[in-house]
């Protein structure tokens, strides 16, 4: 299935998929994966040596200034690419170009990896989307839930021992990963506080040149870590 079939991929689906056969995220190159919009119009692609596709209106603004890039995207490996890269990103488009755009010595992140004969049994029609959506965003709710410690649904009904930690696995694994010896895991997630941060690490000693520190966020954009019942267009 291509970008011009009539089928999707509600990520939710995914994130059921690593809760139900566990997995712990790699560390992968950029040069290695494609997403959108680096393939689209004009653009270079992988051979972009500035990101320019990452300033592109399919990067949100609100979604990437709110974009947590330390935290685990998901990518597929052997599905249709119209890069030619070894990977096709599913998850995660703003927290990358956050890296890219923030921190341009960065060559590398942490990405679930789900093979592509994985992923295709997930596909939804347009006639199935309305269902699936319903259903993943049950599921996010009852992620937060069992995250904040509740251990019965909204019914009081107990959540089964096998899905809590089904649950407290996933979230564990997907955990804020360091990436950098000057990159620490902290929950000061926003790119302009990353980047004083490591402005401010690099001025007591480390870094190179200039620090690490790139160019600004595009226009504005909002990058959750993880949206159970968003829409991945494939």
């Amino acid at each position: 299935m291509t970008e011009e079939t009539d089928g999707c991929l509600v990520v939710g689906r995914v994130v059921e998929l690593l809760m139900q056969s566990p997995r712990k995220p790699r560390k992968l190159g950029f040069a290695e994966i494609c997403h959108k919009p680096m393939h689209l119009d004009s653009y270079p692609g992988l051979e972009s040596p500035t990101a320019a596709y990452c300033h592109d209106e399919d990067i949100n603004p609100e979604r990437y200034r709110q974009a947590c890039p330390l935290v685990p995207g998901i990518v597929t490996e052997g599905a249709p690419n119209p890069c030619g890269a070894r990977y096709r990103m599913l998850d995660g488009r703003h927290r990358i170009c956050n890296l890219k755009l923030n921190f341009p010595h960065l060559r590398a992140a942490w990405f679930f990896v789900v093979k592509w004969e994985e992923i295709e049994a997930l596909i939804s029609t347009r006639a199935e989307l309305g269902t699936v959506s319903g259903r993943m965003e049950e599921l996010g709710g009852t992620i937060e839930r069992i995250t904040q410690g509740r251990r019965q649904d909204a019914a009081g009904k107990a959540y089964p021992t096998s899905l809590v930690d089904q649950v407290t696995a996933f979230v564990e694994a997907s955990r804020m990963r360091r990436l950098h010896p000057l990159v620490h895991p902290e929950p000061l997630c926003a790119a302009d506080k990353m980047a004083q941060m490591m402005d401010e690490s690099t001025e007591k000693g480390g870094g190179g040149k200039g620090g690490l520190r790139g160019d600004r966020p595009p226009g504005g954009a909002k990058g959750k870590a993880r949206e159970a019942n968003a829409a991945a267009e494939l």
